[in-house]
């Protein structure tokens, strides 16, 4: 089966997704739909200190970020993805962003498909999200 989205980030393969969710079945599903997509999952964080030991690796392209982990938002950790000039998005069952500084990260709407987690996937990679029928499912 090939996939629908994906893109070379370095040497042929496809660009690494960090997903940043404390619920682990819905982490899961988004693992599965990432990957479904083309893209590779670099971790899965499901706290904020998680979270920051996976940005110090950087070992990522884009970054899927849920507002608010285990009642603690996550302000301070997409404070840090705009200081690293990360492409991240809040993935959400919220409205509206946390706060007015982050109104132009894109939000998606929990539950969401993976068509439109698609779209939010390339708009973040910009360039580097490219048509991939080449691209295998990662599994």
């Amino acid at each position: 089966m090939t996939s629908i989205f994906g893109a070379p980030a370095r040497l042929g393969y496809p660009p690494r997704v960090l997903v940043i969710e404390d619920e682990q079945l819905i982490a899961k599903s988004i693992e599965d739909m990432v990957q479904g997509l083309g893209y590779r999952v670099s971790g899965i964080a499901h706290c904020v200190t998680a979270a920051r030991r996976e940005l110090a690796e950087r070992n990522f392209e884009a970054v899927l970020v849920d507002i608010k982990l285990r009642d603690q938002f996550c302000t301070d950790i997409a404070d840090v993805l705009l200081e690293m000039d990360a492409p991240f998005a809040f993935i959400t069952g919220y409205s509206h962003a946390p706060e007015p500084r982050f109104e132009r990260v894109p939000l998606l709407h929990k539950p969401f498909t993976a068509g439109q987690l698609g779209d939010v996937l390339a708009k973040l990679l910009g360039a580097r999200a490219v048509h991939a029928a080449r691209w295998p499912t990662v599994s």
